[in-house]
């Protein structure tokens, strides 16, 4: 197992750190917005229960 190249890899990696936060943070807002609209067609779509 050659890990010359290990050091180098590392640094690029925590480098890439921020980028790959942002993605995953856009990924989990987009979720929750679909979760969030989904749960409002949900109450607005749902059938009313009969008054007599």
């Amino acid at each position: 197992m050659d890990l010359s190249n290990f050091a180098a890899n590392f640094e690029t990696f925590l480098k890439t750190l921020p980028i790959m936060a942002k993605g995953w943070g856009g990924v989990f807002l987009v979720m929750i917005v679909i979760y969030i609209i989904i749960a409002i067609l949900n109450k607005s779509s749902a059938k009313k229960a009969s008054q007599e």
